[in-house]
């Protein structure tokens, strides 16, 4: 399973994850726990690089630049919304932690329970269940609070970087131009293909590209949409071109990555 996080409705989404190819670098008002079960990940995180063993975690604050890099590990994610987290809620809208990454030794014992307990809740119907989905949310957020370091933070000075993966959040569907971004933001199209390549490790195409592919993926297993209507409704004009940029980043057609992976 992918994880695909841009439902900006969404309240609380878990998943157990096997793998995870590449996450390009993404910015976002949702917060993200990973629980690595067996095996090791890497992550980019603001500026810099960490490792998730077996056993460690990492809680990532609304508005943490971040990407998955590389991953040989079965992982427990949790998407979720600041403020499903109630009396939490104005920590992780204000704070950030000082180091996301808490080591094994380090993780309450309670914790790898209540994330299993989030999901098993979270994949339920009812309504009963949704609620205790939360519940244990709020449970693990505070007891992962009881061991990691804070410190204040301010979204109001955002970077040209932040800026830029936040209008490609918005408009990746769209028949969007490195012209168009240089155009709406102001900083010349020079200086978005150096962000790009330097601190995304991406060139513009390939990081649309991405974006729009993790969307199709999601809707050939989640509904039954036509190829055509996934198509366009991620961006893409031409069949040809979406059949060769998602055989290209998948290894497989639209239409066998439905008959493999369709639930």
């Amino acid at each position: 399973m992918s994880p695909v996080f841009e439902n900006n409705d969404l309240t609380i989404q878990s998943i157990r994850c096997e793998e995870i190819k590449y996450f390009p670098p993404m910015y976002h008002k949702h917060a993200e726990l990973y629980y690595v079960v067996e095996g090791e990940m890497d992550f980019f995180v603001d500026k810099g690089r960490l490792t998730l063993k077996k056993g460690d975690l990492c809680l990532l604050f609304p508005y943490i630049l971040h990407s998955i890099t590389k991953q040989k590990a079965i992982v427990e994610i949790v998407l979720f919304d600041p403020f499903v987290l109630k009396g939490f809620a104005d920590i992780l809208q204000t704070k950030k932690p000082n180091n996301p990454h808490v080591l094994s030794e380090q993780v309450p014992p309670i914790v790898p329970l209540l994330i299993q307990k989030i999901r098993e809740n979270y994949s339920s119907s009812s309504d009963s269940a949704k609620e205790l989905s939360n519940a244990y949310l709020i449970a693990t957020i505070g007891e992962i609070l009881k061991v990691i370091e804070l410190e204040d933070v301010s979204y109001h000075s955002i970077s040209t970087t932040q800026r830029i993966l936040v209008y490609c959040s918005n408009h990746y569907k769209e028949d969007i131009s490195i012209e168009q971004i240089s155009s709406e933001l102001h900083v010349s199209k020079n200086h978005i293909s150096h962000i790009f390549t330097t601190v995304l490790h991406s060139n513009f195409r390939d990081y649309i590209n991405h974006l729009r592919i993790m969307d199709a993926k999601e809707l050939l297993t989640k509904t039954d949409k036509s190829i055509i209507e996934i198509m366009l409704e991620c961006g893409y004009m031409n069949q040809s071109t979406f059949n060769r940029v998602f055989h290209k980043l998948c290894g497989v057609t639209p239409s066998a990555y439905r008959n493999l992976n369709k639930n």
